[in-house]
């Protein structure tokens, strides 16, 4: 047991180490996307599995649905690899390029926000936020409830029978649902909590708190409760873009959104008498749920179903090279062999795990060892084009846009590191935004 702590400890002292230099700081007064990589990977990875490795096994993942122990070492080593080799490929591209990660950061967040065209800004997004608002709205007509309006009001809700109705029916085209509601909302009122800050002029405060409220139904959409967390921690960094650092003025913020949350959770039926209960409450839900489907991914294959060989690939990048293969992710395929029944009564859907894990699931071990690799050389790129680039609201919505993408996806997919659709959307909606208020300052001076 002592050499397994002691293990532990100097693994996580080196990583640590390393996402520090790599980030240049880890105060989260000051977080980045470097930063808060590391914190979501300690708290959703490093933490339970050393737990679960030191024998503290009592979650239902491991203790009901692992199969073979074993793997719980092998798994353990991998994710130890993953704390080092990440932040390592990190520091060793930012060398090559000559960054300084800590003073290049310090001297962004000292700049001032550069404002152009901020008439045709407003005239743009509010057009495209009507939109989005107009496709919520019809959303939740075709569905005949709010969410959100449910578990305020109704307190005999079942939330669990209506989750399972959301999940098998069909209210709205997937790719309209997916980009334009769920992800392009949100955007926008980061995009407008940007401008609301900088100018404090009331039609972009207005157009902020319109898109904000339409966010929160969005984000409960199906009586999710984790989406809003996350939904609400981005303007935490949208804060630090604009002040340079956490500020007093974000602390009524924090508690009208810790409230909201615990709300929903109280109205949800949500017991507070298990929230210190590591294996049941919240707090197992963060640091063993997760970290828990790693483990069983690393169980399933390839002892009882063969490697996936590239099947996780999006089918948009498989139909380019081969039309034999049928895509399906490893947390679909981990789901389906654990929870069969579950998937039957459609209360199921995805066991998502940290990307080595799918990583693993379709290359086995040279999967596992490459990804944190591809993975590090893709943030340090993102935050390497970050500290490069001019401060100005659309620049920053771009990194905003990225922190979205790496917080989802670390838990997510491997894949989605190589094609996804939503932010190869989201980059040409923002660089056609750019075009777009260049052109509409010319026409409108034109006219004057």
């Amino acid at each position: 047991m002592s050499i397994k702590i002691l293990i532990i400890l100097a693994v996580f002292s080196i990583s640590t180490y390393l996402f520090y230099k790599a980030s240049g700081t880890l105060a989260i007064n000051k977080l980045n996307i470097v930063s808060y990589i590391y914190y979501i990977f300690m708290i959703t990875a490093f933490m339970g599995g050393s737990l679960i490795f030191l024998g503290y096994r009592e979650h239902y993942i491991i203790k009901s649905l692992l199969i073979n122990p074993s793997s719980i070492n092998i798994t353990f080593m991998f994710i130890l690899y993953c704390a080092i080799v990440l932040p390592l490929t990190l520091i060793l591209f930012l060398k090559l390029f000559k960054v300084n990660p800590n003073k290049e950061y310090n001297n962004y967040l000292k700049k001032d926000v550069i404002l152009e065209y901020e008439r045709e800004a407003f005239l743009l997004v509010s057009l495209i936020s009507i939109l989005c608002i107009l496709l919520s709205v019809y959303m939740f007509i075709k569905m005949g409830r709010v969410p959100l309006l449910d578990l305020i009001f109704k307190s005999d809700a079942n939330v669990s029978e209506l989750k399972k109705e959301i999940s098998k029916n069909f209210y709205l085209n997937s790719y309209i649902k997916n980009l334009f509601i769920l992800t392009l909302t949100p955007l926008l009122s980061y995009f407008t909590y940007i401008y609301a800050n900088i100018t404090v002029d009331k039609k972009w405060i207005m157009l902020f708190g319109l898109l904000f409220t339409t966010s929160i139904f969005v984000k409960t959409y199906d009586y999710s409760m984790v989406s809003v967390i996350f939904y609400i921690v981005i303007f935490i960094f949208i804060h630090i873009l604009i002040f340079g650092k956490l500020t007093n003025k974000i602390i009524p913020w924090g508690i009208v959104c810790v409230g909201i949350v615990i709300f929903m959770y109280t109205r949800s039926g949500y017991k507070f008498e298990h929230i210190f209960d590591i294996y049941n409450g919240p707090i197992g839900e963060i640091i063993f749920t997760t970290v828990g489907t790693l483990f069983l991914h690393f169980d399933l294959f390839p002892n009882f179903l063969p490697f996936l060989g590239g099947r996780s690939f999006s089918p948009a990048v498989m139909g380019v090279f081969t039309e034999k293969m049928t895509h399906v992710r490893s947390g679909r395929v981990v789901m389906e062999f654990y929870s069969p029944y579950g998937i039957h009564e459609g209360t199921a859907n995805v066991m998502n795990s940290n990307f080595i894990g799918e990583a693993y699931a379709n290359y086995g071990y040279s999967g596992a060892l490459l990804a944190p690799i591809y993975v590090g050389i893709f943030l340090a790129i993102v935050y390497f084009a970050f500290l490069r680039i001019k401060k100005k609201p659309d620049n920053m919505m771009i990194y905003i846009a990225f922190v979205v993408f790496f917080s989802t996806t670390l838990n997510g997919g491997f894949f989605d590191y190589i094609y996804n659709f939503n932010i190869i959307f989201i980059m040409v909606g923002l660089i056609s935004f750019k075009f777009l208020v260049r052109i509409l300052n010319r026409f409108t001076n034109k006219d004057t």
